[in-house]
């Protein structure tokens, strides 16, 4: 008899990483035309900021490697999650090309923490004999995100203004923070061996 996938844990992962990819889609397409429309920042200071998020994410993953494998993935995932969303709540009271390119970067470390520690913690909710189908799943979850995500951005944006559109995006990322909770797993420790010379 095959072991339950559909845990309440990886439900909760599952929901929580595509409200996360939802959030995270609405915002990036939409974030230039704020700053360019709204607060009138330069194309080039534009693409600086834009590119402030991927540095930091980029820089920040072996550190999220390490944090992952020797620290309780679920308080991993949730308090970069939480800091994620206080990000998202700040966006609308930043102006300046220095104060943004600084959230930005703030935002690409903790959106590399959280987004690595999401699959690990996918891996300890499912079945072993079952991993490969549970990660697939929940792989689906982005890919869902990023379709949703754009099009709710920009109808938002063009029929609200930015400052709806802003507390929409967090409202959303507060739901994937709410739901994260309940994909707690229990604290698995990395077991390293020494190689033998």
């Amino acid at each position: 008899m095959q072991k339950k996938l559909w845990s309440k844990e990886f439900t909760a992962v599952t929901s929580s990483n595509l409200l996360m990819a939802w959030a995270f889609y609405a915002l990036m397409p939409t974030l230039p035309i704020y700053l360019t429309r709204d607060l009138r920042i330069s194309h080039g200071h534009t693409g600086l900021v834009m590119a402030a998020f991927s540095i930091s994410a980029i820089l920040i993953r072996p550190f999220a490697g390490y944090l992952i494998d020797n620290y309780h993935r679920f308080l991993v995932f949730v308090l970069s999650l939480s800091l994620v969303t206080t990000v998202y709540g700040v966006y609308p009271l930043v102006d300046g090309v220095a104060a943004m390119f600084f959230l930005r970067f703030v935002h690409g470390a903790m959106w590399g923490i959280c987004s690595s520690s999401v699959a690990p913690l996918v891996a300890d909710a499912v079945p072993v004999e079952r991993l490969g189908e549970g990660i697939g799943v929940y792989a689906l979850s982005i890919p869902i995100g990023m379709t949703i995500g754009p099009m709710f951005g920009f109808e938002i944006l063009k029929g609200h203004g930015s400052d709806m559109m802003f507390l929409a995006i967090l409202g959303i990322s507060v739901l994937s923070l709410l739901i994260a909770f309940f994909a707690k797993t229990p604290f698995k420790a990395i077991t390293r061996k020494n190689s033998s010379s």
